[in-house]
């Protein structure tokens, strides 16, 4: 049972947080970084890693007041502990950063609305020994590479971290021939090797820098072989796939672009933190089929909400399917219902089928 289930907090309480988000967010910021423990606290992280994880905390928080998605808490928070530990923050900074939201909330936020906000930092910090156990729970696992790349992992891993983009590509060769085995690069080799990496980043096995070559790598891989992309002949719709707004992490965007594309739809991947203005223009005269919004972030959900509504809106004179996917709704499946879109996708396999079921329909 979720320690958040009874949870409820008013639309006033609500409102006041978001709206003085970035006073908060201020005001932790400044109350973590005078603390005399700040080094024990962080380790050896900059303050700008300090500020992140609070703003990124607070936009999480708002995601989950809009959705009332208490529940989700379960999943982000043990991963939070796990990976904030795994990169130097000591267990000590979260009680302390209870306080300072806390603090915070009380200085800032109506008496009303900062009582109701300050039980859940109470609760926050009657759970911490518990995020700690739920934290350390993980058991390893290896990634699911697919035929016939079952033996390879550890390999494609190796070459991603190193930067050796010629090594992927050098692999690669000897089953690209088609788009059809490009897909299945894209899918059993490429895309477990990136959620390996991720969780390795997680449990503080490889840096930030070395997540990020792995993520160039792919890209310019990616590039290398987008002519046999371009092969594949134009037989169903057109498909639109973007990044939500503030979203950054656009590879599996890019990726479900292409997988649509070499399905037979004519496809356009707007790329990462989309505003919501410029990607209505561009609808008005693309006229898409389908949309498909992935957000990796659960802080972005929001955001991609207003993108869907917002698209709603612009398109009620032609029939568009709206799709969403990405880690953010791992956390917690049942919210993309919240989010007005026709369908979640768990996986780009998933996706490529609803729009093909899709397109089937209206044809």
């Amino acid at each position: 049972m979720t320690l958040f289930e009874e949870t409820r907090i008013s639309s006033e309480a609500m409102r006041e947080y978001e709206e003085r988000g970035g006073a908060l967010v201020d005001a932790v910021n400044r109350s973590m970084a005078l603390s005399p423990h700040l080094r024990e606290y962080i380790g050896g992280n900059p303050l700008e890693v300090l500020y992140a994880n609070h703003r990124h905390h607070h936009g999480v928080m708002v995601n989950v007041m809009k959705f009332n998605a208490w529940s989700m808490l379960d999943a982000i928070i043990p991963w939070v502990y796990r990976s904030y530990h795994a990169h130097g923050f000591s267990w000590s900074y979260f009680p302390a950063v209870y306080g300072a939201w806390s603090d915070a909330l009380r200085s800032l936020l109506s008496p009303a609305s900062a009582a109701e906000l300050t039980a859940i930092y109470d609760t926050y910090a009657q759970g911490h020994d518990r995020y700690i156990a739920a934290s350390s729970a993980r058991t390893e696992h290896a990634p699911e590479f697919g035929e016939p790349f079952g033996g390879m992992g550890e390999k494609i891993i190796g070459l991603l971290i190193s930067g050796d983009a010629s090594g992927v590509i050098d692999l690669g060769a000897q089953y690209i021939n088609d788009s059809r085995g490009l897909a299945s690069f894209y899918l059993d080799a490429l895309t477990p090797a990136m959620v390996e990496i991720g969780l390795r980043w997680e449990a503080g096995r490889i840096s930030v820098a070395h997540e990020h070559l792995a993520s160039g790598v792919v890209n310019r891989v990616m590039s290398y072989w987008y002519h046999h992309v371009l092969d594949a002949k134009n037989t169903r719709g057109k498909a639109l796939v973007t990044s939500g707004p503030g979203e950054f992490h656009s590879i599996g965007g890019a990726m479900f672009s292409d997988l649509l594309t070499i399905d037979g739809w004519q496809t356009i991947h707007l790329g990462a933190n989309t505003p919501i203005s410029d990607l209505l223009t561009l609808a008005d005269s693309f006229i898409p089929d389908i949309v498909a919004i992935s957000v990796a972030m659960p802080f972005n959900i929001h955001a991609a909400t207003e993108m869907v509504h917002a698209l709603r809106h612009r398109m009620t004179g032609h029939p568009c399917r709206i799709i969403v996917g990405g880690q953010a709704f791992n956390f917690m499946p049942s919210v993309w219902k919240e989010t007005g879109a026709d369908h979640y996708s768990p996986t780009a396999p998933d996706g490529v089928a609803t729009c093909e079921k899709y397109w089937n329909e209206i044809n």
